[in-house]
């Protein structure tokens, strides 16, 4: 593993050749590419797949928006990057390749308030506050 200090192309991420590059606690670390794995093609390596890649989308779905991706990164937790902090507390809730109910989209002991709730012609409105209960 090497740590980039000084970088001629600009700020690099993914893959270039057999190197790759990932930002870690704010440093640019490069990776070097494995020569070759085995896929398990079991019903749960399959299962975990599936979990982990519903778990990713429903993570950069709840950081693209920058206020709660603020409050996962504010939260005192152990994680250091809000990213991981989101899969880490919902893992556990995607059964049988679906979100649940029990999906959270805030931290625990952040929670939402939803006030003006208007529906009509198929379009649901409303306005969300927060309610922090530490």
């Amino acid at each position: 593993m090497a740590i980039l200090r000084k970088q001629l192309l600009g700020e690099v991420t993914g893959t270039l050749g057999d190197a790759i590059f990932r930002k870690r606690y704010g440093k640019t670390v490069v990776y070097s590419r494995p020569s070759k794995y085995r896929i398990s093609k079991s019903k749960a390596a399959k299962e975990g797949r599936n979990s982990f890649a519903l778990s990713v989308a429903f993570t950069k779905t709840v950081n693209s928006i920058s206020e709660l991706k603020q409050i996962w990164y504010l939260a005192k937790l152990e994680e250091v990057v809000a990213y991981n902090r989101v899969i880490k507390y919902n893992k556990g809730f995607i059964i049988n390749d679906s979100l649940t109910t029990k999906n959270i989209i805030t931290p625990p002991g952040v929670g939402l308030l939803i006030s003006d709730l208007q529906f009509s012609e198929n379009i649901l409105k409303f306005k969300i506050g927060l309610n922090h209960t530490h």
